[in-house]
């Protein structure tokens, strides 16, 4: 802003801090006020030159609006700036007066006014006499004429074009919450005076306008430097702009800032564990640790579905995004991949994903008829389920056997070979998402073994009992499980059957002694059964039972020394058993008592006497023998038979 009469002084020039080279530098100023544009050229290959600044002093007689532009060229680079120029003479002198007393005038008599303290250019006016008189001149070409309207005295005041300001921000780039400083300065080298100075900062944020005026007639005032803090609760870029204005300059000067929220701390979660889910089940995503604003965003979940927004107008409203609900049809690996991101930031980050089947209906059995097995034996196992991906399972043998089953888990078959005692089997099958245990029941036992079946004499008579004991050794091979036993003495008593609990010990029970009588003669083949759950054996003792024969003896009722011819004589055993025998009686002339048929041996002893008859005289040899299937006897003796002395006489 200058007046007609003052000299605009204009500075062309390279800051200390310009990155160099900048080759040659042409430069055309074109002051607009009908001289001929002026050049200059400056070599800034290799340092700023020394003709450095550019001053030119420039008046302009006439009043109204100049653009004066600078035009700055290098070989690959083009400038245009420009100085909005104002030259407009002041008024603040101008007076109108009277030439006689103008405070008290005589009605119908004239009176002359003029302007006094006027300009060099002329100005338009307006002079309202209050009596409806109005004497004015608002065309705008009075004003690029020299005054003349009256002769006056213009007062004139000398002051610069606006230098020295300073227009800074501490960051052209900001989040909504962070405050945005501005200083507005002049520096301490600034060409005073420059009368009145105003300011007018516009924010560009929806808030008013803020002005200022300084003082700068004579020092740069004590209220500089001017500092605002702004905040810009909307994201995007604004054009902040600060018009400084004195009676004959204005500057519009800019910052450009960029508002948009960080989004480093911007994270996409899971609502339950990202990194493991199951197939066909929902899983919630959203994005936390997020800024006051929203962003654009793209989340590919890795299976054909992408979820974004790159429509820029969220950038402009609060974040408001709520949770992305996605299900994952088919079990995998996925990659899943999210970026964020506004004009000013950008964040991004993947994870790997793995969906599985759950393990469903999931069985083991031991394909057996019984749970109890036998210990080094083979037996199948089987497992099976409707689904699973990536299944482990796990069978709790005394070696913990595991088989990872890749890809959609059915069915397993195996066989297995307990080589000790156990328990049942638990059986657990495993995968990422779920774990499902059963447990099959079984009892890994011995067979038979250790057992001793002893009888203190297998040869026994009918009136001796017989003492069986049943035991096992303290080496034997435990658990058996439940042991039982059935002994049969077959001689018709009912068999007796024992019960023992032998899955940790031997108990304390054993031996199981037993006595049985054989009331009757013969061959008993005693049997022992015992039997657990994986096992039976039978045992058995071969009885004799025969009486004693030895005490057996073939008597006469007479003397059978000497018998008489043709006279009975009766015979009988005595020292006889219990049970019957078999025997044969030679009475030495053909004659033969006997009975060799074993029916004899199975009934209690019954014969009677026999009965004989010698019918001649003589010497005979009797012999006997009696005997069973255990013992014999037998005698002899001379009989002597003779006749009776009849008739006799002397």
């Amino acid at each position: 802003m200058k007046t007609t009469t003052e000299y605009a002084t204009f500075d062309i020039d390279f800051l200390a801090s310009t990155n160099i080279p900048l080759a040659t530098v042409n430069g055309t100023i074109d002051f607009k006020n009908g001289s001929t544009p002026t050049s200059f050229v400056n070599d800034m290959q290799h340092t700023i030159p020394l003709t450095l600044p550019q001053t030119y002093t420039v008046i302009y007689p006439v009043q109204g609006y100049y653009n004066v532009t600078l035009l700055l060229e290098n070989p690959v680079d083009s400038v245009l700036l420009w100085k909005y120029m104002e030259i407009w003479d002041r008024l603040d002198t101008v007076v109108l007066t009277c030439h006689t007393n103008c405070s008290i005038l005589v009605t119908n008599t004239s009176t002359v006014v003029e302007f006094t303290g006027v300009p060099v250019s002329g100005f338009e006016y307006s002079i309202d006499m209050d009596d409806g008189t109005i004497y004015q001149n608002a065309n705008d070409s009075i004003l690029y004429s020299p005054y003349a309207l009256v002769s006056t005295i213009i007062e004139l005041f000398a002051i610069y074009t606006l230098n020295g300001y300073t227009f800074v921000v501490d960051n052209t780039m900001k989040t909504t919450t962070e405050y945005a400083t501005f200083d507005i300065d002049f520096l301490a080298s600034t060409n005073i005076p420059l009368a009145t100075v105003n300011g007018t900062i516009d924010f560009k944020n929806g808030s008013t306008p803020t002005s200022f005026v300084n003082d700068m007639q004579h020092t740069i005032p004590l209220t500089l430097p001017q500092t605002y803090t702004v905040i810009y609760p909307v994201q995007g870029y604004y054009n902040v702009t600060l018009l400084l204005e004195n009676p004959v300059d204005s500057v519009l000067l800019w910052k450009y800032m960029e508002i948009w929220d960080r989004l480093d701390t911007v994270v996409l979660t899971c609502h339950t564990n990202c990194s493991i889910l199951v197939t066909n089940t929902s899983t919630v995503v959203e994005f936390i640790g997020v800024p006051v604003s929203g962003f654009e965003y793209s989340i590919d979940m890795d299976d054909g579905t992408i979820y974004q927004n790159a429509n820029d107008s969220i950038l402009y409203s609060p974040y408001a995004l709520g949770n992305f609900t996605h299900t994952y049809s088919s079990p995998g690996y996925y990659n899943l991949q999210w970026n964020v991101w506004n004009y000013g930031h950008n964040n991004s980050d993947s994870q790997w994903v793995t969906v599985q089947n759950l393990v469903t209906n999931f069985q083991a059995w031991l394909n057996h008829g019984d749970i109890y097995i036998v210990i080094n034996t083979a037996y199948n196992f089987q497992a099976s389920a409707d689904m699973g991906t990536n299944v482990t399972i796990s069978w709790d043998f005394a070696t913990t056997k595991t088989d990872f089953f890749i890809g959609e888990f059915t069915s397993t078959s195996f066989m297995h070979t307990f080589t000790s005692p156990q328990t049942n089997v638990t059986v657990t099958a495993s995968n990422l998402v779920n774990s499902v245990s059963t447990i099959i029941e079984l009892f890994a036992i011995y067979t038979l073994n250790g057992y001793t079946f002893v009888v203190d004499n297998t040869m026994k008579t009918t009136t001796e009992y017989a003492t069986f004991d049943i035991d096992f050794l303290a080496s034997t091979n435990i658990p058996l499980a439940t042991v039982n036993g059935t002994i049969d003495f077959k001689n018709g008593s009912t068999p007796t059957s024992f019960v023992n609990d032998m899955q940790h010990t031997i108990p304390l029970t054993l031996p199981q002694t037993y006595t049985a009588i054989y009331p009757v003669q013969g061959y008993y083949n005693v049997t022992l059964l015992l039997e657990n759950p994986v096992d039976s054996v039978l045992l058995w003792k071969y009885m004799e039972i025969w009486d004693r024969l030895d005490t057996v003896v073939l008597t006469c009722h007479t003397n059978c020394s000497i018998l008489v011819t043709n006279t009975s004589t009766v015979v009988e055993f005595i020292g006889v058993p219990v049970s019957g025998f078999e025997y044969s009686i030679d009475m030495g002339d053909g004659t033969i008592y006997q009975n060799a048929n074993d029916s004899i041996l199975y009934s209690p002893y019954a014969l009677g006497n026999f009965t004989h008859i010698y019918s001649s005289p003589g010497y005979y040899y009797l012999q006997w023998n009696v005997w069973n299937y255990g013992y014999n006897n037998s005698g002899s003796r001379w009989v002597t038979v003779q006749n009776i002395i009849t008739d006799f006489q002397v």
